[in-house]
C-alpha cells in the first residue's frame, strides 16, 4: 500500500482510500487485543513537501514546537484546510480523521450507507446523515459554495430532485442562536435532550443545533423514495449509488467534510485543555469519543474529577481508561462492546477492531506519547 508522508510543510498528502474499516451493524467484534498483521510498508520514502493548498505558513517557517511526520491513508490531495488551524493542531486533525475514520467505513472520504439504520442515507468519511441532519449543510455547501461538483455528478432531474429537498429542510430550521462553542456544548448536552436520546453510536450527531425532527424525517423520507429501489432502503438505484460515492470522492466535498469535522477538532481540544491531557493518544481518544459518542457530558467531567481526587497520581493513559469507564455506561447498551474495544484500541496502541488486527502507531507513523502542548 503507497503512502505519502506528512512533514514539517504541514501538507497531508497521500495515497490511497481506507481498506482497513469497519462496519457499525457487525455484531461480531472480537474482544482481545492482539499483535496486529498490518504494517507500515518499509519501502515507503519519506519524500520532501513543498507549499499545498490551503497553507499559510511558507515552508521556510519554522514553527516554535516540531510538528511530527505522519503516514496518512486518506488522500487531502487539492484539499483546502481551513486556515485558522495551526500546524501541529493540523497534523493531530489529520490523524484523527485517519485513526477514526477507519473505524467508521471501508472507503474513507467516499463512505456510503443506505438507510439500515433510519437515517435516511449516510456519506463520507464520518457518516453524516439526512436523519441527524449533518448531511444536508454539506450538500448545501455544495450548492453554494461548489455548485459544479453537483452538474459534474449529477444528471439535471437528481439535481432538481435533491436541491428540492434541502429548501423544504432550510425552509423549517428554527434560527440558531448565537453561541460560544462553550455555550453550545452546554446547551446540547445539559438542556436540550438527555444525552441518551442523541448517543446512538449508529446515528450521528456534529452539533447542527436547533433543527425540527419533523424537517429530518422529510428528509428521511425524500431518501427512501428517491435513492432506493425498493421500498425498505436498502437497494441503492445504480444511478445514485455511483453519483454519490463520486460526489463524495471530490476535493471540494472533501473540503466541506474537513470543515465539518472541525468541530469535532475544536471541542477534542477544548477537552484535553480541560482534563490537563497532553499527549497524542489521549487527543485520539477524545476525538473518536465525539465522533462515535457525540461527546462527554458535566456529568463525566464531575465523575471523572471525583475519582481523580481520590486517585491523584494515575498516569495520563490510566486516566483516559477511567474516562472510558465513565463514559461507556452511558452509551446505547447495545454498542457498549464496540465502543470499548474501539478507545481501548487507541488508548493500548493496538487490538482487534470488527475483526481485524490493528496496531494503530505503525499503521499511521505517530508516537503516541507525542505531547500536543507543555
Amino acid at each position: 500500500m503507497q503512502m505519502k508522508i506528512l512533514g514539517q510543510s504541514f501538507v497531508v498528502l497521500v495515497s490511497l482510500l481506507f481498506l482497513n474499516a469497519c462496519d457499525k451493524a457487525n455484531d461480531s467484534i472480537n474482544s482481545s487485543l492482539e499483535q496486529p498483521s498490518k504494517e507500515k510498508d518499509p519501502n515507503v520514502p519519506s519524500v520532501p513537501i513543498g507549499e499545498g493548498p490551503g497553507v499559510d505558513t511558507p515552508v521556510s517557517e519554522k514553527p516554535d514546537k516540531d510538528v511530527p511526520e505522519i503516514c496518512s491513508a486518506l488522500d487531502f490531495n487539492g484539499v483546502n484546510w481551513p486556515k485558522e488551524v495551526e500546524p501541529l493542531s493540523q497534523v493531530a486533525f489529520a490523524l484523527g480523521l485517519n485513526v477514526s475514520g477507519s473505524f467508521e467505513g471501508h472507503s474513507g472520504w467516499q463512505n456510503l450507507s443506505n438507510n439500515f439504520d433510519g437515517q435516511g442515507v449516510s456519506m463520507g468519511l464520518l457518516n453524516q446523515n439526512l436523519g441527524q441532519g449533518s448531511l444536508q449543510p454539506l450538500w448545501i455547501g455544495l450548492r453554494d459554495r461548489f455548485p459544479w461538483v453537483l452538474d459534474q455528478t449529477l444528471s439535471a432531474a437528481q439535481k432538481k430532485s435533491m436541491l428540492d429537498m434541502l429548501v423544504q429542510w432550510e425552509r423549517s430550521r428554527a434560527p440558531l442562536q448565537s453561541m460560544s462553542l462553550e455555550e453550545e456544548l452546554a446547551f446540547e448536552f445539559e438542556e436540550r435532550q438527555p444525552l441518551e436520546v442523541f448517543d446512538q453510536e449508529v446515528d450521528k450527531k456534529y452539533g447542527v443545533a436547533n433543527l425540527s425532527q419533523s424537517s429530518h424525517s422529510a428528509s428521511v423520507q425524500w431518501a427512501k423514495r428517491t435513492l432506493y429501489s425498493d421500498n425498505s432502503g436498502r437497494r441503492f438505484h445504480p444511478q445514485w449509488r455511483r453519483a454519490l460515492k463520486e460526489m463524495a470522492a471530490h476535493p471540494d466535498y472533501v473540503t466541506l467534510q474537513i470543515e465539518a469535522s472541525q468541530r469535532i477538532h475544536k471541542v477534542t481540544e477544548i477537552y484535553a485543555r480541560r482534563l490537563s491531557w497532553q499527549q497524542l493518544r489521549s487527543y485520539l481518544f477524545l476525538f473518536d469519543i465525539i465522533v462515535q459518542n457525540g461527546g462527554l457530558a458535566s456529568r463525566h467531567f464531575q465523575r471523572f474529577t471525583d475519582w481523580l481526587n481520590q486517585n491523584p497520581n494515575k498516569t495520563e493513559q490510566e486516566q483516559a481508561r477511567q474516562m472510558l469507564e465513565i463514559r461507556v455506561v452511558d452509551s446505547n447498551p447495545k454498542w457498549q462492546k464496540d465502543v470499548r474495544i474501539r478507545k481501548l484500541s487507541i488508548l493500548s496502541d493496538r487490538g482487534v477492531v470488527h475483526g481485524e488486527k490493528r496496531n494503530l502507531p505503525q499503521e499511521f507513523c505517530y508516537d503516541p506519547e507525542f505531547a500536543l502542548s507543555e
